[in-house]
């Protein structure tokens, strides 16, 4: 595991949901290191990962939620849309809009697009 970086003092405030945990320890830190406010959490399709995401909601005010690629259905093959993955990402933007209404909601192809992603919807800086 990379070494973890700090949470910025500064910046705009990130909510990163996705599958992989690996995958997200490595996207917060490049998103940190950035100067984004990035926090990035793991779910899984059931209750319990239900209220993880609902409880890092609870936690902070955010600019930006972005669905990993896994979640989404843009990801490589490998992770493919089913009808269940799409009902479960269906469930997770209900979840985001009820909790954070304001915050910009970012979909990414991949890890190596993510900063680009949010960069988009909230603009650079």
């Amino acid at each position: 595991m990379a070494t973890p970086v700090d949470l910025p003092a500064g910046g705009r405030r990130v909510l990163g949901v996705g599958v992989d945990a690996a995958i997200g320890d490595a996207a917060q830190n490049a998103l940190r290191r950035a100067g984004l406010r990035a926090t990035v959490i793991t779910v899984t399709d059931d209750g319990d990962g239900d209220e993880v995401l609902r409880s890092a909601l609870r936690a902070d005010t955010y600019d930006a939620v972005n669905l990993g690629a896994g979640l989404s259905g843009q990801a490589p093959p490998e992770y493919g849309a089913t009808p269940a993955s799409t009902v479960w990402f269906n469930r997770l933007l209900n979840i985001v809009h009820a909790a954070a209404p304001t915050a910009k909601i970012v979909l990414a192809r991949g890890p190596d697009d993510v900063l680009s992603a949010i960069e988009r919807e909230l603009g650079a800086g």
